[in-house]
């Protein structure tokens, strides 16, 4: 008896550490693969992917994720860097418009009001998302019709980071003679603190001013103590069940 309550005592200490992110990974994990960073995430994700929004300017506000499992959103810079002149640029939502901007989820993704450059951000427009709460991952598609290489753009959360890998990429469709390709971007904090802000970056060592666009946010909060309950029940039904088979 001691020792059946030992192990079970064992395996409640091992479901929790994996509730709360506790291990031999402890850190911030990267990811440039969307579908494997969607597999990890311990609980529900929401999503900003703009199609609800009106296409206009967005600099200073804030979005709500889809669906609201907690409420959760993103505070967009009232500005962002113009690399190639003196004009000030504001973050917009944009439309697809027939192929002239393609997104991972049209109708809509998160680009500029500088028409003079498709309504997109420019390589070296440097800039930072806030959130109104931690989160436990973030991720974002890049969307570009240019020749990046890897390591041209990363995704910054204090020291960690994630850059861009041109091997993951995945190809949108030809526009206007173009090949669009979307880019993964995502980190995920296996501590349990979270994170509250994002930094997108570029290379300032690679040659090129390449246009961009970014769309479909992804937003994990960090598990609340109701969450890891949920995890814990189940994880001593599943244990239960072991202990008494059905006869």
């Amino acid at each position: 008896m001691r020792t059946l309550m030992h192990k079970f005592h064992r395996r409640l200490i091992l479901i929790a550490a994996l509730g709360l992110g506790v291990g031999a990974e402890a850190g911030m994990v990267p990811y440039t693969d969307r579908a494997a960073f969607l597999g990890v995430l311990s609980g529900p994700a929401a999503i900003i992917n703009f199609d609800a929004e009106t296409a206009g300017l967005i600099g200073g506000q804030t979005l709500m994720g889809q669906p609201a499992l907690p409420a959760i959103g993103v505070t967009f810079p009232a500005t962002v860097p113009d690399p190639v002149g003196s004009a000030i640029i504001q973050p917009a939502v944009v439309a697809d418009n027939n192929g002239s901007n393609p997104t991972s989820s049209p109708p809509n993704s998160l680009g500029t009001d500088d028409a003079g450059n498709y309504h997109t951000f420019i390589a070296g427009s440097a800039f930072e998302l806030l959130f109104t709460d931690n989160l436990a991952a973030f991720g974002l598609d890049l969307i570009s019709p240019d020749g990046l290489a890897d390591g041209d753009f990363r995704l910054e959360a204090g020291l960690a980071a994630v850059s861009l890998v041109v091997g993951d990429r995945s190809l949108l469709g030809n526009f206007g003679g173009a090949d669009y390709y979307s880019y993964f971007l995502g980190l995920r904090d296996d501590t349990g603190a979270g994170f509250g802000s994002v930094a997108l970056r570029y290379a300032a060592n690679t040659d090129g001013a390449f246009l961009f666009n970014l769309d479909d946010l992804i937003l994990a909060p960090v598990p609340t103590p109701a969450t890891l309950l949920l995890v814990l029940g189940g994880g001593l039904s599943f244990f239960a069940r072991r202990r008494h088979p059905a006869r």
